[in-house]
């Protein structure tokens, strides 16, 4: 074998290497996101269980609610207007958080 033969396959071999080497980062990185993400879905089934609860139950927010209207109209206004932040808030997140997964789920079957 020549020299530049015997080069170029120790230089295959290194870029071999070092695919592989990428390949398994990679791979260590969409494991810590599939981790991340079924820890969030666990906590998206509990945020629904609490909606379907406070949905069966909207008499006691509402009671809730007159109260601190009447005791305190400017703390309630306020409360809403976090409220309607928050509200805004979790439904950009879930848009993106739906993205995100979505992505990743392609990405693991391809």
């Amino acid at each position: 074998m020549s020299p530049e033969s015997v080069a170029l396959a120790l230089r295959k071999q290194r870029l071999q290497l070092l695919a592989a080497q990428q390949r398994k980062a990679c791979l260590d990185v969409l494991s810590d996101v599939e981790a991340v993400g079924s820890h969030l879905q666990r906590l998206q089934a509990r945020v629904q269980t609490l909606g379907d609860l406070l949905r069966r139950h909207a008499w006691v927010g509402a009671l809730a609610g007159l109260a601190l209207l009447v005791v305190r109209p400017r703390g309630m206004v306020r409360w809403l207007q976090r409220g309607w932040l928050v509200y805004l808030g979790t439904r950009r997140a879930r848009k993106a958080f739906a993205a995100a997964l979505a992505a990743v789920r392609n990405l693991a079957a391809g």
